[in-house]
Parts: structure tokens; sequence; C-alpha cells
């Protein structure tokens, strides 16, 4: 009996001994195994590089929706292309084609002062090739649709016109000889008044409403017709500001700048 116990005993401490040698093997091979990188570090363990944007960068845009009158609201989705690359020092950015998210912020069809279309649109989302996305605190600093070489009321008001032209002008006397007289001398015939009647005046006065009637009604057509019209077409060339610093991924960037154009 004392044989049998202790044969037992003994049979015991090996397969305990057997258990801790198991557990301590499977520690080993997992500590020796390959370890997945955290978030925002490199397989090395470096720590992911960073770009940032300064606050006031300026990026030049092509937009891609269309901003009509009527359908587009205070809030509608509005997107737009990057149209140049945006470099930090030595580094790129925001590529060409980066897809920029924002939302309508203030939209008029005819300011009072310009009588030009103005839009203000605030940008929170850049989308990358690769579909990187990063937050964006932005808006357009050119808000109105000018035409190409018009000359805007507030320059049309400061111009100055040229010595000697207009009101302020002396009169040009021109001499030919004997027989001819100053220009400024010379006066034109009086023409003799035409005779008015009561006929007449009706007939004037008729006149003057329809042309108005018909004006009126010319310009209420119009606008009935074209009560949803377009204010900033796609392909509308503008900028943005950042209003807040722009941090990037840099290692993402360079993922979407090496993507093959479409």
């Amino acid at each position: 009996m004392k044989l049998g116990s202790a044969f037992a005993l003994v049979q015991s401490q090996l397969i305990a001994g057997l258990l801790v040698l198991s557990v301590f093997a499977s520690q080993t091979a997992f500590a020796a195994g390959p370890q997945t990188p955290a978030p925002g570090q490199a397989s090395s363990g470096a720590p992911a590089q960073t770009i940032t944007v300064p606050v006031g960068t300026v990026v030049p845009l092509t937009l891609v929706s269309q901003i009509k009158s009527k359908s587009t609201k205070v809030g509608d989705t509005v997107r737009a292309v990057v149209a140049f690359p945006i470099t930090v020092g030595t580094q790129l950015a925001i590529p060409a084609g980066t897809y920029v998210e924002g939302v309508v912020t203030s939209l008029t069809a005819q300011a009072k002062t310009t009588h030009q279309p103005d839009v203000q649109i605030h940008f929170t989302r850049l989308l990358y090739a690769n579909g990187y996305t990063a937050t964006l605190d932005a808006a357009n600093t050119q808000a109105r649709n000018e035409i190409p070489g018009a000359i805007s009321p507030e320059l049309l008001s400061k111009a100055v016109p040229p010595a000697g032209f207009g009101m302020g002008r002396a009169p040009i006397a021109f001499y030919g000889g004997e027989g001819f007289t100053s220009r400024a001398q010379v006066t034109e015939p009086t023409l003799p008044p035409l005779p008015t009647t009561g006929r007449n005046i009706f007939i004037a006065v008729s006149s003057a409403m329809v042309a108005v009637f018909v004006t009126f009604m010319i310009v209420m057509l119009h606008h009935k017709n074209n009560s949803d019209y377009l204010l900033f077409d796609a392909g509308w060339q503008f900028q943005i500001a950042l209003s807040s610093p722009l941090s990037l991924d840099a290692g993402q960037v360079a993922a979407a700048a090496n993507m093959p154009s479409r």
C-alpha cells in the first residue's frame, strides 16, 4: 500500500510538471511570433509621419456640382476638385484631382450692390484617390461669378476722363481764311414746333402704354420659364483658404499620389 501511494504521488507530480512546461512553451512561441503594429505606428514601431498644412493656405478648386437659383438650398452638399497640387516645403500635401466636399452656407441669386450671384461654401472634407479622408476647415474666398473682362461698377465710378474731355473742354475755333467763321459762332436754324393735337397725344400715350405692357409681359415670361436658372456651373474656378491647420498622414498622401490616373 505504501509503494502504490508513492507511485501515485510521483505520477501526479510528473503530470503537473508537464502542464507547466507546455504553458511556458506556448507563451514563448507567442512572444517570438509576428506582432501586429499598433494603430498609428509603422511596422518598425516608429510613429507615422504627419504633414501639417498651415492656416491661410490657398487651394484652387474647380466646381463639380452645379449651383442653381432655386433648387440649391443652404445646407446642400457641394463638391469640387483640387485644380493645382499643394505642397508643404518639398512634401506633396494635396495632389491635383483630390475631391473636396462642403456645404452651402449662403446663396444670393442677385446681390444688391453688384447685381451678380453670390455664394458662400464651408468645405469640411478631403477625399483622396486611395480612399483616405481628412477633416478640412476652409471657406471660399471668391464668392462672385464675375464675367471675364467685365468692368465692375466700383472701377467704373472711379474712372477719370482724360484732360480736356467732356464738360470742361474749351470750344475750338477753326479758321479757314477769308469768309470762314468760328465754329462756336455758327447758329443752327430753329425748326418750327410740330402741331400738337389731341389725337397725336392720344396716339403717343397709347404707344407708350403698349410698349410698357409688352416689356412687362416679356420679363414675366422670362422669369417664369427660368425660375430655377444656373448661377455657378460645373467648371467654375475659385479658391478656398484654410481656417484651421490641416494634419495629413504622409504615407496615405504618398499612396494617393502614386495611384494611376484615370
